[in-house]
């Protein structure tokens, strides 16, 4: 089963899609760009010295194409093939940071407890999906959310450390904040949360949310395994 099959959801394989259809609609390079990514990964399966494709593509799918290829083998290194990445002890590294486990995931990205080699401490490191490969576009909007996160400034909000790119990777790297969240909490409870103590949760909920959409960043994913 290929990384593309295996870590990919049917809405993200069909956002790949449209990604390759944004470039040139009605082209033969769209097609082109696919094939050689699945050309790729067949012979990283196999466990072979991946190749340059034979498939043609233009001059401008040429550096997606070798941005995608190189993700590609990140992945085959710090992913094992046959169902969802596992919760364990990982080698890779990405730049500077050293994975250790991951943290969460979402639509659009996975979140892991890395460590930072350089300045030694640990950060829950952000990095985007297979998805965004393919899409200039996707992976303009996970550094604009990097930016827009890393611009406020609140207690009940985890600050941003840095954005940036390691190779073909971009991430954001955040404070690591210990502990269950919100939803894993409240699962461990066996009586119901006393009135006071939930009205102090939600205050501080809504006053950082309050913070965020004044500084005009919204955030269109809130619940509490968030």
């Amino acid at each position: 089963k290929s990384i593309v099959s295996t870590y990919m959801s049917d809405e993200a394989s069909d956002r790949i899609d449209q990604a390759c259809a944004e470039k040139t609609p009605g082209t033969e390079m769209d097609a082109a760009f696919a094939d050689s990514l699945a050309d790729y990964d067949e012979r990283l399966r196999r466990g072979g010295a991946p190749q340059e494709s034979d498939r043609k593509t233009t001059v401008d799918s040429a550096g997606d194409i070798a941005g995608a290829q190189a993700c590609l083998a990140l992945l085959e290194r710090a992913w094992p093939r046959g169902g969802e990445p596992v919760e364990k002890a990982c080698s890779e590294s990405i730049g500077r940071f050293e994975l250790v486990r991951i943290l969460g995931q979402g639509g659009f990205g996975v979140v892991y407890l890395a460590r930072d080699a350089r300045l030694g401490r640990v950060v829950a490191l952000k990095i985007p999906r297979l998805h965004t490969l393919g899409s200039r576009k996707l992976h303009e909007r996970f550094l604009r959310e990097a930016r827009a996160a890393a611009a406020l400034d609140h207690p009940n909000i985890i600050p941003i450390h840095e954005a940036g790119e390691a190779g073909p990777v971009c991430y954001i790297a955040s404070a690591y904040c210990e502990g269950p969240n919100l939803a894993e909490w409240l699962q461990t409870r066996v009586a119901p949360v006393p009135p006071g103590m939930a009205a102090r949760i939600v205050i501080a909920l809504a006053d950082a949310t309050h913070y965020s959409h004044m500084h005009g960043v919204l955030h269109r994913d809130l619940k509490p395994s968030n």
